[in-house]
């Protein structure tokens, strides 16, 4: 069977050494290696440098190394790279770790084991930090101690090459990645602004219509009207929360905080609520005095609040009551927000944030599933926390804490 061969460059000016080292490869088992000698720094990046070239472009043949000291590179249709290099450090054009770190950057992806005269620990670590895969003492490079650096320092370099290899594959899907989520917005961006025009007509048309035949409605006719409009407003409140979620899922959101006070906010969306959908549900607003005024995005409070009221009406049964709650403590606004209705599945709490999931005892109720993925986002920019304790048929409980002055690297509460 035959030995596995390893192509390997030897850096060394000091002849003796040089065929010391290259009588004991030739004892090494279970592989062979094809040795190519050079004396200085220079040729051996001279050397690398055109078998790289010969294998990115077959067409350049008869290379020739100058004042190589033993086999000259093998001329080959199919050239293989230098798997291995065995680098003196001590050369005539360069000395020391220096040695190292030009040949490193010219050479970046070579495996390297640095030879040198001298058994200094320190200068090993040294080595290793500055890039080589191993650290070899000349005179105690018996062949059972050349086997083991060998082997090791290419699986090393293997295992090395393969993380950098994933590591370039991950960046480029994420990149891939970010493309799509940049069309992805512009895609909803266009979308909704082709919905809106539509819908800003037809809802000046039913008002303009209601107006206009008010004093001859019949009962039908103005439950027509108000079915007309909830539809309407539904798909105005649906395209809201798409667009937002599209530009808090890929970055583009813009924050621009404004000084609002942050009792008085959280009251009038109550009040805005209690005139449509939590017209059946009594909603309780508790402050904790003092409310320092806050100074964030108010439109990321908006959607935070209006979601999270919004799915405590929603799964909660006609008649029970709503609690909200504001504080501000320590620099930090505090939500609370408490229902008694269907609550979440414990097996299913981990999925809450997700795009577009639904529970599975949701049952007819309508919805899209976008209520907590929005809230969720908004928070985090935000930079801040949300927590969600629930029981099946017992109720849920929310609580958001966000920075009442907006700072992009603010601190999460402890």
């Amino acid at each position: 069977m035959l030995k596995p061969t390893i192509r390997a460059l030897l850096v060394e000016d000091n002849i003796d050494d040089a065929q010391l080292l290259q009588r004991r490869f030739a004892w090494l088992e279970p592989i062979e290696l094809e040795i190519i000698h050079v004396e200085t720094l220079e040729e051996a990046i001279s050397v690398c440098q055109i078998s790289n070239c010969q294998i990115s472009n077959r067409q350049i043949s008869n290379c020739q190394i100058s004042n190589c000291q033993s086999d000259a590179v093998p001329h080959s249709s199919h050239p293989q790279p230098f798997q291995l290099v065995l680098l003196d450090l001590g050369l005539p054009d360069s000395r020391g770790l220096e040695t190292l770190r030009q040949f490193r950057a010219a050479v970046p992806d070579v495996c390297i084991v640095v030879l040198t005269g001298l058994d200094d620990e320190d200068l090993a670590l040294q080595s290793v930090t500055e890039g080589a895969q191993d650290y070899l003492v000349k005179d105690q490079a018996t062949v059972q101690r050349l086997s083991h650096t060998v082997r090791f320092a290419i699986e090393r370099q293997q295992i090395l090459m393969q993380q950098k290899h994933n590591e370039e594959r991950l960046r480029q899907a994420l990149e891939r990645e970010r493309e799509l989520s940049v069309l992805k917005s512009s895609f909803i961006g266009m979308v909704s602004h082709e919905f809106r025009n539509p819908l800003t007509i037809i809802q000046a048309a039913i008002d303009l219509l209601r107006s206009r035949f008010q004093d001859h409605l019949d009962e039908k006719s103005t439950l027509l009207f108000r079915r007309m409009q909830t539809a309407t407003d539904h798909l105005v409140y649906l395209l809201n929360d798409v667009m937002m979620l599209s530009e808090v899922q890929s970055g583009v959101h813009q924050c621009h905080p404004i000084a609002f006070d942050l009792a008085d906010f959280c009251l009038e969306l109550i009040d805005t609520l209690r005139q449509g959908i939590g017209i059946q549900h009594p909603i309780r607003l508790v402050t904790h005095h003092p409310i320092d005024r806050a100074c964030t995005d108010a439109n990321l409070v908006r959607h935070i609040y209006v979601n999270l009221l919004s799915n405590a009406i929603k799964y909660s049964p006609e008649g029970k009551e709503i609690y909200c709650e504001v504080a501000t403590e320590a620099g930090w606004a505090i939500l609370r927000i408490h229902d008694s209705g269907i609550g979440i599945p414990p097996q299913e709490q981990h999925r809450i944030f997700e795009s577009s999931y639904r529970c599975s005892n949701v049952g007819k109720i309508a919805g899209t599933g976008l209520g907590l993925a929005i809230v969720k986002r908004c928070v985090d920019t935000l930079c801040g926390q949300i927590a969600i304790s629930s029981e099946v048929n017992v109720g849920t409980t929310v609580e958001v804490k966000f920075p009442l002055i907006f700072a992009p690297k603010h601190s999460s509460p402890q």
